[in-house]
């Protein structure tokens, strides 16, 4: 269940905690007129590397003179030990998600909602700020609930042998898992289905969410990368929109997405503040 903390005086609005992340809303200081606020979505992860010296359970099983790991269908597939630097290759890749859903959407806001609005003394300018839609992987949060993990990820390293694919889960992951399938994963985890899903096939959300046809992507739209592709639509900005509904009470049908990240805020002389309240800017 999300809960609500509000932080005055520290930087932010509102800390929202959820069970699949977490997000802040901040509004600007005032110093730039063309400055948005930022609605940031924060993931905290852990990863345990899986092998036969550490056997993860339901995971790494003995077979033979080897070890093998059992994936999302339900195969076995054979694997090797970590090592430190596979380890940290491992995670760089991984952390490449971050900069994929970072900055990728903006949120219009609505024309009768003042509540984010900001002075810009220097400029003499009231100013309506959007807000820009940002995401982070964490580690380590001392803002947050302690010992709390949204993404417990299990990670395995195939045999250099091997020529059997390993199907991944959005917890479950292999070493030979390319950027692209990071990407789509982290989708999952920002609580999106698939692609058909996301643009209302009922049969997608309802029946066999995994079904072939719940990643293809209608004619007209590039690949998205919540089906077989790495494009985003304004669909994917899904998860900003209920946080903002949560952080502002404003029905998220009121805030319109768009992919133009570089839109300022509107504005208006200060002199006209008291008489002119733009309430309907």
């Amino acid at each position: 269940m999300d809960a609500t903390l509000t932080r005055n005086g520290l930087n932010y609005n509102e800390y929202v905690f959820g069970d699949l992340f977490d997000s802040y809303l901040q509004v600007p200081n005032g110093r730039d007129p063309q400055q948005n606020a930022w609605l940031t979505i924060e993931i905290v992860y852990s990863i345990d590397f899986a092998d036969s010296k550490n056997r993860v359970a339901g995971l790494i099983f003995k077979d033979g003179d080897r070890y093998v790991a059992k994936d999302l269908d339900g195969k076995y597939v054979p694997v090797q030990d970590w090592d430190m630097q596979s380890q940290m290759s491992f995670n760089r890749r991984f952390r490449s998600g971050e900069s994929f859903w970072n900055h990728k959407f903006l949120l219009l806001t609505p024309k009768d909602y003042a509540h984010l609005d900001y002075e810009s003394l220097g400029a003499g300018k009231l100013c309506r700020p959007n807000v820009l839609c940002l995401f982070r992987l964490r580690t380590v949060n001392n803002f947050r609930r302690e010992s709390f993990t949204h993404l417990p990820l299990k990670v395995v390293r195939l045999a250099k042998d091997t020529s059997d694919d390993f199907r991944s889960s959005f917890r479950t992951y292999d070493s030979n898992d390319t950027d692209k399938t990071f990407y789509h994963e982290l989708g999952h985890c920002l609580n999106q289905l698939h692609i058909r899903a996301l643009l209302g096939d009922e049969s997608c959300i309802y029946d066999d969410i995994n079904a072939d046809h719940c990643y293809d992507t209608p004619e007209g739209m590039e690949e998205n990368v919540l089906g077989r592709g790495t494009a985003l639509d304004v669909v994917n900005a899904k998860p900003w929109l209920e946080r903002i509904e949560k952080h502002t009470s404003i029905s998220k049908v009121k805030w319109i997405v768009t992919k133009g990240t570089d839109l300022p805020p509107r504005t208006m002389p200060l002199g006209f503040k008291d008489g002119l309240l733009p309430n309907y800017w």
